[in-house]
């Protein structure tokens, strides 16, 4: 993976917040926030960002940090220094805490308010309009290419509306229409995002950023290495309300606009798989058909090359999987369903 010296990152951890619902901090927001940053940076398969390119801002118990001042520091000095060099050419946003929903027009302009550890009922105006920061970097800043995650809640929580920053540009800048945008909420409108427990010497982390992470890390990765944007949202569909439901919880994932046409590939990882098998990297799974369908059948992988296609009348079809994240699609009804072939599901079935 080549150093990516025109990408930039901000990344946001807040566990401390004394004031929310009565006092109640978070316990992985910041761990998550600094496997993030440590995945952006990773020159191997990572994001290959420069150190220096990636801004980590933490939250502190004393003093009670941050307010808006240093996020509005670290994007002034990201859109300075990507003006300086000519134009970036990818922005990451990852933030991790608490959140609210807040916009009655969800269809029309999806956001949610990312709070600050100041946030208490008295002081609801203690946060930040994510789509505020997007617009910001979107119309004011030179970049190809933004990429936001949000690992928070989007519960309702008061009839009050997340704040803007300071920054801003008087003109945007030409062109800032075609940046291509991919941003993910953690949950859907008005719905909870969650962290583990914790509990057996496992460290809480947030059910989104550990499947965010894996998908990276090769979860959802090609044959040929990378992660598509495309992929990544298939997969983080499928892990994250997996992870969740492995705890009694329910959490889906929401995109926050359509996702761009033109393909955007995240690091290098390879997929994860055996050495032995029916062929190297492989193993078997059945797919079988429910009866009312008897349409044509295309079982995609990672990389969405076709692995096969075929009536769903020649069901149930014994296939070699390799490990990673597949979408099995009827093409006359458009259903769809993805799954990830993990180990321990060798010689077993999926029903579609």
């Amino acid at each position: 993976m080549a150093i990516q010296s025109r990408d930039f990152a901000l990344v946001v951890g807040l566990n401390h917040y004394p004031y929310f619902r009565g006092g109640r901090d978070l316990q992985g927001a910041i761990d998550d926030a600094r496997h993030i940053a440590d995945w952006l940076k990773d020159v191997e398969t990572g994001g290959g960002l420069p150190p220096e390119n990636c801004k980590l801002i933490l939250s502190t118990s004393d003093p009670l940090a941050p307010d808006v001042g240093p996020i509005e520091r670290d994007l002034a000095d990201i859109g300075k220094r990507a003006q300086d060099m000519g134009g970036g050419r990818r922005f990451y946003l990852f933030f991790s805490g608490h959140g609210h929903s807040f916009d009655a027009i969800e269809e029309q302009l999806p956001d949610v308010a990312l709070c600050l550890p100041l946030w208490s009922r008295e002081l609801p105006n203690k946060s930040i309009s994510a789509n505020h920061l997007r617009g910001w970097v979107q119309r004011c800043m030179p970049f190809e290419e933004i990429i936001i995650f949000l690992d928070c809640c989007r519960s309702r929580e008061l009839k009050s509306r997340a704040q803007n920053t300071a920054g801003g540009c008087a003109i945007p800048r030409q062109g800032f229409d075609d940046t291509k945008i991919v941003s993910i909420f953690a949950a859907e409108h008005e719905e909870m995002a969650f962290e583990s427990s914790g509990k057996d010497d496992v460290d809480a982390r947030g059910y989104f950023t550990t499947a965010l992470l894996a998908g990276l890390k090769g979860g959802a990765a090609g044959q040929h290495g990378g992660v598509t944007h495309t992929a990544l949202w298939d997969y983080l569909q499928a892990e994250v309300p997996r992870l969740a439901q492995k705890d009694g919880r329910m959490q889906i994932p929401k995109l926050g606009m359509q996702l761009p046409v033109d393909k955007i590939v995240f690091g290098s990882a390879v997929t994860g798989g055996c050495v032995a098998g029916p062929a190297a990297g492989q193993q078997w799974l059945e797919i079988r058909f429910n009866d009312w369908r008897n349409g044509p059948i295309r079982l995609l992988d990672a990389g969405n090359n076709i692995v096969r296609q075929d009536l769903a009348s020649t069901g149930p079809w014994p296939v070699t999987l390799k490990h990673e994240l597949h979408l099995i699609e009827e093409l006359q009804t458009g259903d769809r369903m993805s799954f990830t072939f993990r180990p321990g599901m060798e010689g077993k079935h999926v029903s579609f």
